[in-house]
């Protein structure tokens, strides 16, 4: 009796395991098909959205002809549904039909790996938030912005940023009358050469902070018929537009901007800039304003007003710091080193300065401190030196740079060698990949060795120092890259080390870290065409 009781639920399971079995044996084979080609796919109000196995997200009106999107709003709940998925994402297509809502904030936001968007089928024409809408879609080669309704729109911030394998972005039809905010709007475009901005309706933008900053590449930008009478925001506007020969900013309304710290830092190629007419009254902070125009020769600052100014440097970012061959400068009676403070707050670039005024020679350091308020023009020799590193046009073929670090030793080498890279690693240095990507052809760049002190080097554009070094014994390895592009090497030295005491890179998080904690600034190095 009791072995019965036990059977018949064992039979009852195999039964009912056989039912499962049969049932799922009669699923048809389309509907497990259509899940795998599917991935992941979902509603976003009355549109539906599907991304399939190749990675395509496909957006479509549910009813086939017209739905409107929910509103999206990046970094909320209520953030589109498909960026759940974004590793998967390869390319967008939109269906015609498509309305969107008023909000499509991070519509793509961080979509990294998509290569192509077809906005063909989108309507925006309710749309007032664009914000972050392709932010970080790092690989995104090519997109036709040109359908895209933008009267509406109110905030165009960080829009394309971040967008670093555009070549090209046609937004010359954009209507942007009603925006407020451009704030990022192209930054870190870093292939990008050219940009039609001009016929851009500027009236209502009160915030352009980074607008263009980090397009090393652009070589031509018309911002000449903006209008900025509502700007208060201007830092870092043109920050690191590396390739920029000239900018006509002369007719800028400034008269409401607060904040234009590093609004040109980086410009390293534009030999003048007309800021002559700035209304500076309501200015804050002028930080790096003009830090790394090494091309800028002179500069009229004469109806510059610095009564409000709190900050004139931040970190290495000097207003002038690297305006290496900034020659003439003319100063009016509202400008003073020490703005709203009773400190100095900045000079001009080191060297001997010459009084139109006095007919006397000054240092930097003594108009800081002794000539503010005083409607003077000055001048300072500089000599002309061919070997000092410029940015340009990288020539040749692209050559890798490894970086390597011996623990032992605090040393930092670098080659282009993988037979030497992989030797130092087999004795003990540590591989720290790729330092750069250097140019096979452009000015060169020499290195030499110490065989006093074994395993020290040291890398120099310039001959006088490569001569000096070898007249003390040193062994001159002959040329061993070339410097071009547009990213600087910056060079530090560590003064409390007797050896391999100078450091080399092109991170800016690294070069600013050795400067606080005492290594000196001694400016760039060379270029190269990437950094790390």
């Amino acid at each position: 009796m009791n072995i019965k009781t036990q059977v018949m639920p064992l039979k009852g399971v195999i039964a009912a395991l056989c039912a499962l079995a049969l049932a799922l044996a009669l699923v048809p084979v389309t509907a497990l098909s259509a899940h795998a080609d599917n991935p992941a796919s979902g509603t976003s109000n009355e549109c539906t959205w599907t991304i399939d196995g190749a990675g395509t997200l496909t957006i479509a009106p549910t009813n086939g002809s017209s739905g409107m999107l929910a509103d999206l709003e990046y970094h909320t709940d209520s953030s589109a549904p498909w960026l759940a998925h974004r590793s998967a994402i390869k390319a967008v297509v939109i269906k015609p039909g498509v309305k969107a809502n008023e909000n499509l904030s991070g519509m793509f936001a961080d979509c990294a790996f998509i290569t192509s968007i077809d906005l063909a089928g989108l309507d925006t024409a309710r749309t007032t938030n664009m914000e972050s809408m392709f932010l970080g879609c790092t690989r995104l080669a090519t997109i036709d912005a040109t359908r895209l309704s933008t009267a509406n729109v109110e905030d165009m911030t960080m829009m394309f940023k971040g967008c670093s394998a555009l070549t090209s972005l046609d937004v010359s039809g954009f209507n942007t009358s009603k925006v407020v905010k451009m704030q990022a709007m192209f930054e870190s475009c870093t292939e990008l050469s050219t940009l039609n901005v001009s016929g851009f309706d500027t009236s209502k933008v009160e915030v352009m902070t980074g607008m263009f900053a980090s397009c090393p590449r652009l070589s031509s930008l018309d911002v000449s018929r903006f209008d900025t009478s509502r700007v208060t925001h201007m830092d870092s506007m043109f920050s690191g537009c590396a390739s920029l020969g000239s900018l006509n900013v002369s007719n800028f309304d400034t008269s409401r901007v607060a904040v234009m710290g590093n609004m040109f830092s980086g410009c390293s190629s534009i030999g003048s800039l007309d800021v002559s007419k700035f209304d500076t009254s309501d200015v804050i902070s002028m930080e790096g304003m003009f830090y790394g125009c090494k091309a800028l020769r002179s500069l009229d600052l004469s109806s510059f007003d610095t009564s409000k100014v709190t900050r004139m440097e931040l970190g290495p970012y000097k207003m002038f710091g690297g305006c290496d061959d900034l020659a003439e400068v003319k100063l009016g009676t509202g400008f003073s080193f020490k703005g709203a403070r009773n400190e100095v707050l900045t000079t001009l670039p080191e060297g001997e300065w010459h009084s139109e005024a006095l007919d006397k020679t000054f240092t930097a350091a003594q108009i800081a401190a002794d000539r503010n308020n005083a409607a003077d023009s000055y001048s300072r020799y500089i000599p002309d030196d061919p070997e000092k590193p410029r940015p340009t046009e990288p020539q040749g073929e692209r050559v890798t740079m490894f970086r390597l670090y011996n623990p032992n030793s605090g040393e930092h080498f670098y080659t282009s060698s993988e037979v030497e890279r992989d030797n130092c690693v087999v004795n003990g240095w540590n591989d720290e990949g790729i330092g750069w990507i250097a140019p096979s052809e452009g000015q060169p760049v020499y290195r030499l060795y110490n065989p006093n002190l074994p395993g020290e080097h040291h890398y120099t554009m310039s001959t006088v120092e490569k001569s000096n070094l070898t007249s003390l014994g040193w062994i001159d390895e002959g040329v061993r890259w070339y410097s071009g592009g547009y990213t600087p090497l910056m060079r530090e030295y560590n003064p409390n080390e007797y050896a391999n005491n100078h450091n080399y890179t092109s991170s800016e998080v690294e070069h600013n870290h050795l400067v606080s904690i005492g290594w000196n600034d001694e400016g760039i190095g060379w270029y190269g065409i990437e950094g790390r």
